[in-house]
């Protein structure tokens, strides 16, 4: 399974819920999610597993059924660090038995002549489907509260979506919480605009991390704008800044040069290039 267009998450509360998805349904090759209306059936499919809000895997799936409000998916092999992962957080005493829970998946037409198992969704901190033709990462619409008031009550999932998929002000509400684990969703985002990840890059607090997602970030060959704030950050490693400054344009480098706003070794550097250009 490759060539994934699709991220989806899944999110676990704790510990207790991820054993029991790793156990009755990832391990057994299916699993399910909250239903995107926007994803094909047979689609190829990235999966996040966020675990009490961080990314702990990244699996490859294949959507197979739909129905419920939940996507049934079909999951590949687990690779080595994934499964390692997983695995060595599951090392957690297990806690004490919980009530079986119901199963929410009707009964579905099988696809290809191949019958499927039935799905029991494992309980996870997930965001509803969406129930319009808006962005899938909204809440749907019983809430019609500003994004600016609905997103400090939504879930560590529910935001991860909101980075993925989510419009301007929903993107906007992401950057100004300036949580790191979310901020590197932004870059996968279609809708994040090249000014955006100008302000990413130009952010002092913004994590190593993320400044060499922002380094590979294929819009960058498109906007020197977003290549100068990487180079004008304090915090950017002088290796990765004197690959962009070798890439930047001769009156562009002899501003850099004469700015007093630069690290010292920064603006160094591009005078060198200046002089060598000569």
């Amino acid at each position: 399974m490759s060539g994934s267009n699709h991220i989806l998450v899944a999110g676990f509360a704790d510990v207790a819920s991820l054993r029991r998805a790793w156990e009755n349904d990832i391990c057994k090759g299916r699993l399910a999610v909250p239903d995107d209306p926007a994803i094909a059936l047979l689609a190829p499919v990235s999966v996040v597993l966020v675990l009490a809000g961080e990314e702990l895997a990244r699996l490859e799936a294949r959507t197979v059924h739909r129905g419920g409000g939940w996507l049934g998916l079909q999951i590949g092999a687990a690779p080595d660090d994934a499964r390692a992962a997983i695995e060595a957080t599951l090392v957690a005493p297990p806690a004490p038995p919980e009530p079986v829970l119901l199963d929410v998946t009707p009964e579905l037409e099988v696809l290809g002549g191949h019958p499927e198992p039935a799905l029991e969704p494992t309980p996870a901190a997930q965001p509803a489907a969406p129930a319009d033709d808006g962005p899938p990462t909204e809440r749907a619409t019983a809430d019609a509260r500003p994004m600016a008031l609905r997103y400090p009550d939504m879930s560590a999932p529910e935001k991860m979506q909101i980075a993925l998929r989510g419009d301007r002000d929903g993107r906007l509400m992401v950057m100004k919480e300036a949580n790191p684990n979310l901020l590197k969703f932004l870059l996968q985002n279609p809708r994040t605009t090249p000014q955006e990840i100008a302000a990413l890059a130009a952010n002092p607090g913004s994590p190593l991390d993320l400044l060499k997602l922002i380094s590979d970030h294929p819009l960058l060959a498109q906007n020197e704008a977003i290549r100068v704030a990487l180079v004008k950050n304090p915090r950017a490693p002088v290796p990765l800044v004197r690959v962009h400054l070798e890439k930047l344009s001769q009156g562009q480098l002899a501003q850099l040069g004469k700015s007093q706003h630069l690290r010292d070794e920064v603006r160094r550097l591009a005078l060198k290039l200046v002089l060598n250009r000569r």
